[in-house]
Order: C-alpha cells, then sequence, then structure tokens
C-alpha cells in the first residue's frame, strides 16, 4: 500500500476539488465491486504529490517577482496564507468570537429573511454534514474489520493474500468509497443537525461552491494567489442533490466571510460593522486588563487634539478638534494606548488586488498607528488629555508609553513584518506599534505568568532593531521564543553613547555582544501550545504542561516587587531594554 501524502493535506484536498469541478462530467457514482483494489487510492497519492509540487513552483515564481517591491512582498506573504494555512486560531475561540459577532436581532432577522437560516443554523448544518461524513467512515471502517475477523492478516498484509469478493469490496468501501458512501441528501443531514429540512436544504445550497466554466489552469493561477471559492463555500453538490464537506476546517470562516458579504450593502450592514468593533474592543479590553492588573482604563473617550498648526502652539484648552481614543490603560507610570480595528481583509485583497490590499491594510495598521501616536504625541507635548467635557486627565506622571494596534483579522505574517510595512509606507519606523490579532493577544494573556513579563514583551517586541534579527511567520512563534530565549536584541553602544552623552565609555564587552548578535529565523514553536491548550477543553486528552517563560535570576525580585504593589512597580521589574518610548 501506497500512503497518501498528506503534508499540507487541506490545502491540497482543496485544489485537488477545484480541478475536478472541470473534469466531473459522468453521473456513475462508483463501484465498490468492480474497481481496482488500491487503485484509486494510489492515484491520490500521486494526485496530491503533484499538486504540493505545482503550488510550491506558482509561490516561488510569486515570491522572485516580488523581491523588489515591499508590498508586493507582502501580498505575496498574504497569499502564501490563504494558501496554505488554515485556522491560525483555536477552533474554541474563533467559535466565541463568531457567536458574538452574530449574536444580534437585527443580523439574525436579515439573514432568516434573505437565506432563510441564520448563522447558528449555518454552523449546526455544516458541522452535522461534517458527523455524517465521519460516522459513515467510521461505519465503514467497523464493516472492514468485522470482515477480517476471521483472517487478522488481511489488513497487515493485504497485498499477498487472495481475497473473497465479499473481502474486496469491503476493502474498497473503506479506502477508495463511492460517491453514494460520502455524499449525504438534506434529509440525512437533518437527522443530525435538527434545523428542518427546508432550512438544512437552504444551507447546504447556500454554502455549495457554484460550478463555472474556469480551466484548470484558470482555478490554478487564482488559487496560488488566495482565489479559493471553497473558502466561502466549502461543499460540493451533486446532480442527484447530495452534499459533501471538503473538510471541517473550513466551516467557521466560510460562515463568518460568506455572511458578511451577503450582508453587504443591505441596511444591516452599517450596524454590523459597528458591532464587529464593540466585540473587538470588549474582548481587547478584557485581555489587557488581564495583563496589566490594577490598571486604570480609559474606553472608548473623546478627547481634544490641535485642529490646525496654529492651535498646535496653544495650550490644550484651545484645541478644537475632537478624536476618539478606544483604550488607554495607565498603571502607575506606564500607558498602553490601544487602537482596534475590526476592518476585515476583502476577498478581493486576499486574491491578489495589491491596491486592495493596501486599502485594507492602510485602515488595519496605518491608521491604527496614527491614531495611537496622534495620543502619544499629547501624552508628551502636554502632559495629558483633554476630554469631551472639558475635564483635563493629567497623564504628566507617565514615562513609558507603548502603542498596540488590534485587529479582528488575523494577520499572521503581515503583523510580524514590520520591516516591509515601514518600506511600504505603510507604518512610520519611528512610531512602529506592536501589532496583534485578538485571538494571539488572549493566548498571550492566558500564558503571562508576571504583568513584567508583558511589560518587557512589549519592549523587546516593539525595539526597532527586533525585525532585523528575528524573523517568524507567526506573533505566538515570537511570543513562544520570547519565552524560552528572550527575544533581545543587544544595543549599539555607539548609538547609545550618541543618545547619552553622559553615559561611560563605550565597553569593549557591549562591543562584543553587538558584533556577536545573530540573525534568527524562528520556526513554528506552538506544539506544546497546541497540547496545553487542547488539555484545557478537552478533559479526555492527557494533561500537558503550559509554556512559562524560562527561569532568570530575578524572578525572586520580580516577585516581591509586583506582590508589594508599590509606585513603580511594574516598570522597575524588567531590566530596561533600548527602543522604550516616553512620553516626557
Amino acid at each position: 500500500m501506497v500512503k497518501p501524502d498528506t503534508d499540507g493535506g487541506p490545502t491540497k484536498t482543496e485544489l485537488l476539488t477545484l480541478l475536478a469541478l472541470t473534469a466531473s462530467t459522468g453521473q456513475d457514482p462508483g463501484s465498490s465491486r468492480r474497481e481496482v483494489m488500491n487503485g484509486l487510492y494510489r492515484e491520490a497519492h500521486d494526485w496530491a504529490e503533484a499538486a504540493g509540487s505545482v503550488l510550491r513552483m506558482a509561490q516561488a515564481l510569486q515570491a522572485l517577482q516580488s523581491q523588489d517591491d515591499p508590498l508586493a512582498r507582502i501580498a505575496a506573504s498574504v497569499h502564501r496564507r490563504e494558501v496554505w494555512i488554515r485556522n491560525t486560531s483555536y477552533p474554541d475561540m474563533v467559535k466565541r468570537t463568531h457567536d458574538l459577532l452574530f449574536d444580534s436581532q437585527e443580523v439574525t432577522g436579515l439573514l432568516r429573511g434573505t437565506v432563510g437560516f441564520d448563522a447558528e443554523d449555518a454552523a449546526q448544518v455544516l458541522t452535522a454534514l461534517s458527523q455524517a461524513q465521519s460516522a459513515a467512515t467510521n461505519d465503514r471502517w467497523v464493516a472492514l474489520g468485522e470482515t477480517a475477523h476471521s483472517r487478522p492478516a488481511l489488513l497487515a498484509d493485504v497485498g499477498l493474500l487472495g481475497l473473497t469478493s465479499e473481502e474486496r469490496v469491503a476493502f474498497n468501501r473503506f479506502w477508495q468509497p463511492t460517491a453514494d458512501l460520502v455524499a449525504f441528501t438534506a434529509a440525512e443531514v437533518d437527522k443530525i443537525a435538527g434545523c428542518g429540512v427546508d432550512v438544512t436544504g437552504a444551507v447546504l445550497k447556500h454554502f455549495s461552491v457554484i460550478r463555472d466554466d474556469s480551466t484548470p489552469r484558470q482555478f490554478l493561477d487564482r488559487f496560488v494567489t488566495g482565489d479559493n471559492p471553497l473558502r466561502t463555500n466549502p461543499i460540493l453538490r451533486t446532480t442527484d442533490d447530495r452534499f459533501i464537506l471538503i473538510h471541517d476546517g473550513l466551516i467557521r470562516p466560510a460562515i463568518r466571510e460568506n455572511l458578511e458579504q451577503t450582508m453587504r450593502g443591505t441596511t444591516v450592514w452599517e450596524t454590523y460593522q459597528a458591532h464587529r468593533g464593540t466585540v473587538l474592543e470588549e474582548i481587547g479590553r478584557a485581555a489587557f486588563e488581564r495583563l496589566l492588573p490594577g490598571t486604570v482604563t480609559h474606553f472608548a473617550f473623546d478627547y481634544f487634539v490641535p485642529g490646525t498648526d496654529t492651535e498646535a502652539n496653544l495650550p490644550p484648552a484651545k484645541y478644537t478638534k475632537r478624536v476618539e481614543g478606544d483604550m488607554l490603560f495607565v498603571l502607575d507610570d506606564v500607558a498602553v494606548i490601544v487602537e482596534a480595528k475590526a476592518v476585515a481583509i476583502t476577498p478581493a485583497a486576499r486574491a491578489g488586488d495589491t491596491r486592495g490590499l493596501r486599502r485594507n491594510l492602510t485602515d488595519l495598521i496605518a491608521k491604527a498607528a496614527d491614531q495611537a501616536s496622534r495620543m502619544q504625541q499629547r501624552l508628551a507635548e502636554d502632559g495629558g488629555l483633554r476630554l469631551k467635557d472639558g475635564t483635563w486627565l493629567d497623564l504628566s506622571h507617565v514615562r513609558e508609553v507603548h502603542t498596540v494596534a488590534l485587529t479582528l483579522e488575523d494577520l499572521t505574517q503581515v503583523a510580524t513584518a514590520t520591516t516591509a510595512l515601514v518600506e511600504a509606507g505603510l507604518l512610520d519606523e519611528d512610531r512602529v506599534p506592536w501589532v496583534v490579532s485578538i485571538h494571539d493577544l488572549q493566548l498571550i494573556a492566558e500564558l503571562i505568568d508576571q504583568p513584567a513579563d508583558f511589560l518587557l514583551y512589549l519592549r523587546r517586541r516593539r525595539d526597532p532593531e527586533m525585525p532585523t534579527y528575528y524573523h517568524a511567520i507567526d506573533e505566538l512563534d515570537l511570543f513562544l521564543y520570547y519565552l524560552d530565549a528572550g527575544l533581545y536584541v543587544a544595543p549599539d553602544p555607539i548609538a547609545m553613547a550618541a543618545e547619552l552623552p553622559y553615559a561611560s565609555a563605550i565597553d569593549e564587552d557591549d562591543m562584543r555582544r553587538r558584533a556577536e548578535q545573530q540573525t534568527v529565523f524562528v520556526g513554528v514553536r506552538t506544539a506544546p501550545l497546541d497540547a496545553w491548550h487542547q488539555a484545557q477543553i478537552d478533559p479526555t486528552v492527557p494533561r500537558a504542561p503550559k509554556p512559562h517563560r524560562t527561569a532568570r535570576p530575578m524572578d525572586k525580585l520580580v516577585s516581591e516587587l509586583t506582590a508589594r504593589r508599590e509606585y513603580g512597580w511594574l516598570s522597575l521589574d524588567p531590566p530596561m531594554s533600548r527602543g522604550v518610548e516616553r512620553a516626557s
């Protein structure tokens, strides 16, 4: 037997599905009795290998063509993510967020009136279809085991045995099942979903991929740029109205993106957009308050800034332009400014529209950075903020300020590609925020043991030189590397001497450490996190240790300062690191 090529399995499955749509013309479901044993199974292995090779070659060509254009490099990284990665966030976290997003009577009413079901119906039906497919697979495995019961060697050494007709059928039914065994009617799915056959049928049809006249090459060219119709329509519908889900990793993303497209242009869309922002801000607030215990939170507030260059020279009481701040967390002399952006990357931007991607990233990252920097400037120049009601928020005691761009969209490689974002003109190199998705932030909040560890991560993560020395495709990989190895960049002694002329002379050891700083390519480090998280939500899996920061000599001092909570305890806890932005 040939083992199928399962590396990148979901991606290859999707591409092969799309290619099959261009070639599927017959209605014969196949025959477990007539087909050659293991024939389709072997072919599937070859198809998967070929699909992987074609994808890798196409993306290598993409990378070569985008080398000299920073935005093209960002676009290529988005395309790679769209092609290879499914659900970078844990399904239970995605489900909670989706439930909050669609928990609105207006949204539910619009969807039921427009497509005949709501988001919860869609989740129940698509999950039921997945369960039906899994149950059928298990049933066929049991049947094969029962057939082989009298000859235990059947499963281990099938190629050397002369099989009976029924053994051959059982073997084929499991390893290369015919269409009638893997696709289900709406009535069969509704026995599990329980939504009513009409609702179940409406969901299955709505989420079925629409066939078109595209050639195999056209499907491939679009697929490698992230244009994947299965992303929003992950079901195949047969000519006799039976349905099969391509794989269950597509369920939640398909529901959100598909139904959001359904709502665009309706009277409810703006209300839904505002609700997305509210959900993001509320989840973000809870996470930051967990990371910074005892913080004073300023949430969804308006304040004044100079409306003209002339006003910039006047006292804050004369400012006339009112702007909004999403979140400001103040803990003694440390402030964290958070701007939350719930904008979604559009399907066109995912599919290669570079101009559309620039617009989306501007809305997600550039605007958040500008708005956070605007507030930071007021703290630096004015020592506080004049609020909407005319009261003065005194922040003159703040010595350390960090800015954060919080997104509902999971940006993976984009968020860690700070240098490319600066080169593409989306960020100012002197005002780079920490760009983080809401699910990554929630996990980091769970993993941090000491608030001081979070502040030190902010300092090192936002060090302007960090992206020069540390490269990763995912925020959690960077964070887990920080827990293990520190994510430290040795300061440039010459630059430090220029900035701090009153300090001691340049030290040779500092020069050596700087010269020995190596570039690190941070690989995938999330396996321990995956095991720990799964153990938290599933009591049946083995217990797994929570990832912790490597022990350090100052742990006892940090714990003592944290316990005392005297003024300035947080900023004093970790050793000071270069690159900290101060308010004054």
